[in-house]
């Protein structure tokens, strides 16, 4: 049995550019070739710059604003799309020529640490077949650029992979530990973001290298919530031990109140079938908190398009808002109130209540965080949501307008900050500037496209403008990421079951939003009681209001069509919006 392999950073002389382009055409054609569309749209990318002579300009900049669709504004400290990407390139091509290259055919590589394509020719030598080495570009060149990923080491059976990825400047609270102290005597503990071990094992992967970019994958998840530290160390280390990838996500907390977890993951079957099951561990006990299953949610095409989903779900299970971790902090918070992080937990358990006196608590510790820590975007984000959910609506006074400042301070101290751009939305919102406020969802988005409860409020926003289509594919992003639908989704698919007609759908999806209704849902009901024919139970809904409820519709941004459809409900019921 014949092995073709690539020679090491030497490239054959006869190689033309006309071969080379014909390879790479040859391979983004191939349906063996199995990659995602965009990472496709990478390597055509950093190929043609490489043929047209501009290889020293392709950094991590400039593929993640060109091909990612990142803002101008990217940072690859922060973000590390271009690293996770090119590592699953580089796997994509490698798997590809080893099963489908042929002595003395010219293959195409991405070598480590830069971005800049090398293409070469395979010859034999008798012992197997491998994928491609690094070799040197065509033409042009790049200095290197400094790229931190993690080697397989082999093993006698299989190959072991530590991943040990650093993703800085998650600026939810600076830098302070878990119990920092302010002052002598009555001083308050601030509270910092937990820390959390993960580690992950794969079933039916030999290599370990699935296993590795679903890490990966699930690094750049994590790193995007910004709710968990992350600091991790580079091992090259040879020793033989159990395969194990593990993922570092700490604080610099003193230890008199760490709060520290792990995380186990198993990663089971393959291609569409793939699915992580986890388990929740207090590090210090050993005892079990929680488990679950995830499996890949929603139409994701392609090997890459379900390892990218089912890290985005976990992401989302462990380090949401509302996911596992911060929900046990929250009740812990609960007990044991804390400043900084414990005070953002509270915050937003209160605006999940929409109680009066938990948002003036909630209120009264963000003021006081942030009066001892002055640079903490995600604090005044939090705040500038506190204060749109205790200012009327219909009413609005200053406390409105301190919000948009709050929430505009957020988005210049935390630029990468999807919080700080998802406050922005909703404070542009209420003031009715609607067109900005998609654009700043949208933004948010684009920061943490994993995060379901932007894409969630989102969807309300496009739904009260009209944008029905958009306003549905939102709502649909948000139940793919977290089958547990956020309110505002759910209020977005009942609105677009009214719209068909299916009326019994819409109080089935209203039923799931829980109490306190809303003035959406309440009009929403009303209505839809009403073209079911139970007119007195649409009259007997709550909507007593200051204003006309015409009045109270246009100060929330409803579109004409809108006002029209739920106008038309009600007046079945004899119930008129004037």
């Amino acid at each position: 049995m014949h092995r073709d392999r690539i020679e090491s950073f030497a490239l054959d002389p006869s190689i033309s550019e006309d071969e080379a382009r014909a390879e790479l055409e040859r391979v983004l054609g191939d349906s063996e070739f199995h990659s995602t569309e965009r990472n496709k749209k990478f390597l055509r990318f950093v190929s043609e710059e490489l043929f047209r002579g501009r290889s020293e300009a392709v950094k991590a900049y400039s593929v993640a604003v060109d091909v990612f669709g990142r803002p101008a504004t990217f940072d690859p400290a922060i973000d590390p799309i271009v690293r996770i990407e090119a590592t699953r390139l580089r796997a994509s091509l490698a798997r590809y020529y080893e099963r489908h290259g042929r002595s003395g055919g010219i293959y195409v590589d991405l070598p480590k640490g830069r971005y800049v394509p090398v293409f070469g020719r395979l010859e034999t030598d008798g012992s197997g077949s491998t994928p491609p080495s690094p070799a040197l570009p065509v033409a042009g060149g790049c200095p290197e650029e400094t790229e931190k990923e993690p080697k397989l080491q082999a093993g006698p059976r299989r190959k072991r992979a530590v991943i040990a990825l650093m993703a800085t400047g998650l600026a939810l609270l600076g830098a302070a530990s878990l119990a920092d102290v302010f002052g002598g005597a009555g001083a308050e503990i601030v509270s910092d973001k937990p820390r959390v071990l993960v580690e992950a094992g794969s079933a039916g992967d030999a290599s370990g290298a699935g296993t590795l970019q679903e890490l990966e994958l699930l690094l750049g998840a994590l790193a995007r919530f910004q709710t968990l530290r992350v600091a991790a160390d580079r091992h090259s280390s040879s020793e033989e031990t159990e395969l194990g990838d593990r993922l570092l996500v700490t604080n610099a907390a003193s230890s008199a109140q760490r709060r520290s977890y792990r995380v186990t993951i198993r990663y089971l079957g393959d291609g569409s079938s793939r699915s992580a099951s986890w388990q929740l561990l207090d590090a210090a006990t050993g005892e079990i908190l929680m488990s679950g299953e995830e499996r890949p949610r929603g139409d994701e095409h392609g090997q890459g398009g379900s390892s990218e989903q089912l890290a985005a779900q976990v992401a989302s299970r462990l380090a949401g808002v509302r996911g596992v971790i911060n929900s046990i902090e929250t009740a812990r918070e609960l007990e044991n109130p804390t400043l900084g992080n414990g005070c953002l937990l509270r915050a937003y358990l209160a605006l999940r209540q929409a109680e009066r006196g938990a948002l003036d608590t909630a209120r009264d510790c963000l003021e006081r965080t942030l009066a001892l820590r002055k640079g903490a975007p995600e604090a005044y984000a939090a705040l500038a949501r506190v204060l749109l959910a205790i200012d009327p609506v219909d009413s609005p006074t200053a406390l409105t307008n301190r919000a948009i400042e709050l929430a505009d301070k957020a988005a210049s101290l935390g630029p990468y900050s999807d919080r700080a751009a998802e406050a922005q939305m909703l404070a542009l919102r209420r003031v009715g500037r609607t067109h900005a406020a998609i654009a700043a969802g949208r933004r948010a988005m684009s920061l943490n496209p994993d995060n379901a409860d932007i894409s969630a409020g989102l969807s309300g926003i496009l739904l009260v403008s009209g944008q029905w289509s958009d306003a549905v594919a939102m709502a649909t992003v948000s139940e793919r990421i977290d089958s547990g639908l956020s309110p505002d989704a759910e209020l977005t698919m009942a609105f677009d079951e009214y719209r068909r007609g299916r009326f019994d759908a819409v109080l089935r999806r209203l039923q799931q939003l829980g109490t306190p209704a809303g003035f959406e849902a309440t009009i929403l009901g009303a209505a839809a009681l009403a073209e079911l024919g139970r007119a007195a139970d649409a009259r007997n809904m709550r909507m007593a209001h200051p204003r006309s409820l015409r009045a109270a519709m246009a100060a929330r941004s409803f579109a004409p069509e809108l006002i029209g459809m739920i106008e038309t409900g009600l007046a079945k019921a004899g119930i008129g919006i004037d």
